[in-house]
């Protein structure tokens, strides 16, 4: 019996969301099976929580300078759950929001996932991209590179087919994806473009609903920062060095991976980490200017107008996570957002008619799933050794009175006197 429409649509939804669920698992089983939380994630947020009204916990914000929301109402909670299951609500909270972005791939009007092969690729893209290392994943301090994403597909997406009540949940989304950190305000440059080139309301009601909390995040970090609150590393921008980081990090690690990225620039002594020697760098820092420069005029005449917005915003990302990366490296966390943004420019590229400007994005698009897939379950992040200690026995070696502190990952095997440590208050009788 062949199935009819509706049938068919209800079975590749369930296939779909079953394939992220699946990726979602396999990466990092221990993390749904034995939930734990992730450094600050822990050791302030949720000891915040505990000392705090909500209230008070909901304006806190961390030496970071910047709010973030999400990781606050995850972590408030956690607090409002007996403490053993405290790790489990917030890594299953953090689940779902996790598939935010996902959703949105399924349901929002995209030229570059116009079928369901492409939706299936591009969840292959979000969960293989080769620069999304184990810090941001399933915790709620690195949410806000999902809300980035989410924020990226709201750019790029066609607001004119977009039904009034979806509107204002997206509207909603980026207003929450503002306040969770700096990823989705590094993107209102974008928004704003996109207002004026299309002056919708829609469009102009979505740079208006992320520029009120760009505001806010914009006056929290000068705040913080005239009382010498914010790390001064966080700007630590030196242009040479800065530069080769970001192309390495945001450019060849999305296409290739790390091994094979680290191999190119380390045989050619391209430097691209603190320790590196800048004897070089700036004819290097030029040649990759021109290239770059080069790329994007290129591929900008070669774009549906939606996916040029999505350019202009990997653009800005490359910018700003450069200059407020902390140490001046822009890598690791702060990779991950341009990486997924760098691939989809490439998808939509992919699409082109002519087979020659298609055959290339393509190419690196296989090579950077095949990267992907290698390193998906080899990250030390995942790993979990003899040295990891379960959320729910440190929780009882506490209510028992043995320790005053829940120790939490990541465990540091190299350096054991780093210890992410939650310190309670002593247990009375």
């Amino acid at each position: 019996m062949i199935p009819n429409k509706k049938t068919k649509k209800s079975l590749q939804a369930a296939s779909f969301f079953a394939l992220a669920l699946l990726l979602i698992f396999i990466r990092a089983p221990h993390y749904l099976i034995y939930p734990n939380l992730w450094a600050e994630e822990g050791t302030q947020f949720l000891r915040n929580a505990l000392n705090t009204s909500p209230l008070e916990h909901l304006s806190y914000v961390q030496h970071a300078g910047y709010l973030n929301l999400v990781a606050l109402l995850i972590s408030q909670a956690a607090e409002a759950v007996p403490l053993v299951f405290s790790a489990s609500m917030a890594r299953y909270l953090s689940v779902a929001c996790t598939l935010i972005p996902i959703v949105l791939i399924y349901i929002l009007p995209l030229d570059i996932f116009d079928s369901f092969f492409k939706k299936i690729v591009a969840i292959l893209v979000v969960f293989l991209a080769p620069s999304l290392n184990g810090e941001v994943w399933l915790n709620s301090i690195n949410l806000m590179s999902f809300f980035g994403l989410s924020a990226f597909l709201i750019l790029i997406c066609d607001t004119s087919l977009l039904k009034n009540r979806t509107a204002y949940i997206l509207g909603f989304l980026l207003v929450l994806a503002g306040l969770s950190g700096p990823y989705a305000v590094f993107l209102l440059p974008a928004f704003f473009v996109k207002a004026a080139y299309k002056r919708t309301k829609t469009n102009i009601a979505f740079f208006f609903s992320l520029l009120l909390p760009s505001l806010i995040q914009v006056a929290i970090f000068l705040s913080m920062r005239s009382q010498g609150a914010v790390n001064a590393k966080r700007f630590a921008f030196k242009p040479a060095l800065s530069f080769l980081a970001m192309i390495y990090h945001q450019y060849f690690v999305p296409f290739l991976g790390r091994p094979a990225s680290s191999y190119i620039f380390d045989t050619q002594r391209i430097p691209h980490a603190p320790d590196h020697n800048l004897s070089n760098g700036n004819l290097y820092s030029t040649m990759f200017l021109v290239l770059l420069l080069m790329f994007f005029s290129f591929i900008h005449l070669k774009l549906n107008k939606g996916s040029r917005f999505g350019l202009i915003g990997l653009f800005c990302l490359n910018i700003l996570t450069t200059l407020c990366a902390f140490g001046g490296i822009p890598g690791g966390r702060y990779a991950v957002l341009s990486g997924w943004a760098l691939l989809f420019v490439m998808m939509s590229l992919s699409q082109n008619k002519n087979p020659f400007v298609s055959v290339i994005p393509k190419i690196l698009l296989t090579f950077s799933l095949i990267a992907g897939v290698k390193a998906y379950r080899h990250d030390k992040a995942f790993d979990c050794d003899q040295t990891c200690l379960s959320w729910r026995n440190q929780v009882e070696l506490y209510e028992q009175g043995q320790q005053n502190f829940i120790q939490i990952p990541p465990f540091h095997s190299n350096r054991p006197e780093w210890m992410w440590k939650i310190f309670m208050p002593p247990k009375t009788e």
